[in-house]
C-alpha cells in the first residue's frame, strides 16, 4: 500500500511540475484556438461534439469514441501486470490549448504487454479530464501513448485520473 501511496505521489508531484513549467513554456509551440471543450456544460462541451463539426456526428452515434463515461469496473485478476522499462530522454513540450502534450525524441523506453513492446511516444494531459467514471470526471487525465515497436499503427494507451484533493492529501503526507 505505501508503494502505491509513493507511486501516486511521484505521479502528482511530476503531473503538478509539468504543469508549471508548461506555463511558462507555452511559447515553445502552440496551436490555434481549440473548437472543443471537455467541460460539461459548455456549448463546445462533449455532449455537443457531434454539432460542432460535420465530420463529428460519430461522437453522438458511436459505441467507442472519446469521451467515454466507464459506468462499470470489474477487474480481471488473471492480466499480468505492465513490463515498464521507460528511462530518461529529450522531449518537446507542446500547448495544444486543450491539452499539453510532451513528445519524445529520443529512446525513453516503454511497455511490454503479452510480449509485445510499445515505445512511449508522447504524454499529454487534458484538464478536467477527458473520460468519466460512473459519470465522475476527475480534476486531471494523463494519457501515456505508446507505439507498437513493430507496426506504428498499433497503440497502447495508458490513462491516468488525477483527483487534486488526493494529491494535496498525498503531499501532505509525503517524507520530503
Amino acid at each position: 500500500m505505501a508503494r502505491r501511496r509513493d507511486d501516486v505521489a511521484l505521479a502528482a508531484i511530476t503531473f503538478a511540475i509539468v504543469a508549471l513549467c508548461a506555463r511558462y513554456a507555452s511559447a515553445v509551440g502552440t496551436t490555434p484556438q481549440s473548437s472543443f471543450s471537455y467541460r460539461e456544460g459548455d456549448p463546445t462541451g462533449p455532449t455537443k461534439w457531434a454539432t460542432l463539426q460535420k465530420d463529428w456526428d460519430v461522437c453522438d452515434s458511436g459505441t467507442e469514441q472519446s469521451p467515454i463515461d466507464v459506468a462499470k469496473v470489474e477487474v480481471s485478476e488473471d492480466l499480468d501486470p505492465l513490463q515498464q522499462t521507460y528511462e530518461p530522454g529529450d522531449a518537446v513540450m507542446h500547448n495544444r490549448l486543450h491539452d499539453f502534450m510532451l513528445n519524445w525524441t529520443g529512446g525513453n523506453g516503454g511497455l511490454t504487454i503479452e510480449g509485445k513492446k510499445y515505445k512511449l511516444k508522447q504524454v499529454h494531459w487534458h484538464v478536467p479530464s477527458e473520460h468519466t467514471v460512473n459519470g465522475t470526471r476527475f480534476d486531471a487525465e494523463m494519457h501515456m501513448v505508446h507505439e507498437d515497436s513493430t507496426d506504428a499503427k498499433s497503440k497502447a494507451v495508458v490513462a491516468v485520473l488525477f483527483s487534486a484533493k488526493a494529491a494535496q492529501a498525498l503531499l501532505r503526507e509525503a517524507r520530503w
